[in-house]
């Protein structure tokens, strides 16, 4: 939200100064306040990039493919982790590991 309010606040520094009110809230004023104001956003690069006149970047994995296989992977790997760290320590509560010493 901070990034908002930053770019809402140079827009209107903007229309203090005595720029036209039209010029200072265009949507391209806009987006250039938000990228000044560090706000990052897929969306918003490419908004830019299309401003710019520049070709969006591929996307290198599919919004499909991330919602099956991609959701899969990461809920696997989540569940192993969590799965192991709670394997070790009931084993060590358990008295299975034995003596820890330095």
């Amino acid at each position: 939200m901070q990034h908002i309010a930053t770019a809402t606040e140079s827009v209107l520094f903007q229309v203090a100064r005595g720029e036209d009110w039209e010029q200072a809230t265009a949507y391209e004023n806009w987006l250039r306040e938000l990228a000044r104001a560090n706000f990052s956003d897929h969306m918003l690069e490419e908004k830019l990039d299309a401003a710019k006149g520049e070709a969006p970047e591929p996307e290198l994995v599919s919004r499909h493919t991330q919602a099956g296989i991609g959701l899969l992977t990461g809920v696997v790997t989540y569940g192993a982790a969590f799965g192991g760290l709670f394997a070790l320590t009931f084993a060590s509560a358990y008295g299975r590991v034995g003596r820890l010493s330095a």
